[in-house]
């Protein structure tokens, strides 16, 4: 029997009408989240001696493994 309201929400995340979309929002979200802080640490390893380039690296790559996945 169809519920009468559309739009009541869903009590749990695998009732969910679009689980793919919403993993594919999240896995982006994450990739270019990391891939800020790479960007980030790679400017400021340039200006500052105690921030290595192989810090940089980590979430860059990290970004790339996500999109990649």
């Amino acid at each position: 029997m169809h519920s009468r309201f559309r739009n009541a929400g869903y009590e749990r995340l695998r009732e969910y009408p679009n689980n793919g979309a919403l993993a594919t929002r999240l896995v982006l979200q994450a990739f270019f989240f990391y891939f800020a802080i790479g960007i980030i640490l790679a400017i400021v390893s340039l200006f500052a001696e105690k921030v290595k380039l192989w810090m940089a690296l980590v979430p860059a790559s990290l970004s790339f493994l996500l999109l990649v996945w």
